[in-house]
């Protein structure tokens, strides 16, 4: 394996990651690539009705809020949503947005080792949806709003501004 460092030109922050990459992987995972990633995933599934049922989702730490009100939104959208990265079958990553901005080196810390198990772990990267929190937020409002459900409309509510 070969290490590299990865220079960060997404205007944030401007901080370097240093990410043990596989030498046939391509993909650099930095914040740019992941609110791509998410903006995209976003626009795919954004009209879905329930884009979540019967998957099973990673939170990275960083959210606001209490989690464990994201893990029942999720789990009223029939999807299992964890703390636990180690299944291979976890099909879709929400990275908080407090991590994405990596405000402090514990979080630069942990981006990077969820990033290195993406890419040196799985290699499912393609079929991974990644979305950040706020995007996150924007579906789950826009679904309830499509298909009204008081008690998820009032768990989104106590999480606040995201």
């Amino acid at each position: 394996m070969e290490e590299q460092l990865l220079p960060l030109d997404s205007g944030l922050p401007q901080k370097q990651m240093k990410i043990v990459l596989k030498e046939e992987n391509k993909v650099e995972i930095t914040q740019e690539f992941c609110l791509k990633r998410s903006s995209s995933c976003l626009d795919q599934i954004f009209n879905i009705t329930n884009a979540f049922a019967r998957k099973i989702g990673f939170f990275t730490s960083g959210f606001v809020g209490d989690i464990h009100l994201w893990y029942q939104l999720m789990g009223n959208l029939s999807s299992t949503a964890t703390n636990n990265l180690s299944s291979k079958e976890t099909q879709y990553i929400v990275f908080s947005n407090r991590l994405i901005e990596q405000s402090s080196q514990r979080e630069m810390d942990e981006f990077q080792r969820i990033a290195s198990i993406l890419l040196n772990q799985w290699d499912v990267y393609r079929k991974v949806w990644i979305l950040t929190e706020k995007d996150l937020k924007s579906y789950l409002t826009n679904r309830f709003t499509m298909f009204p459900d008081e008690p998820s409309v009032q768990l989104l509510n106590l999480l606040g501004n995201v």
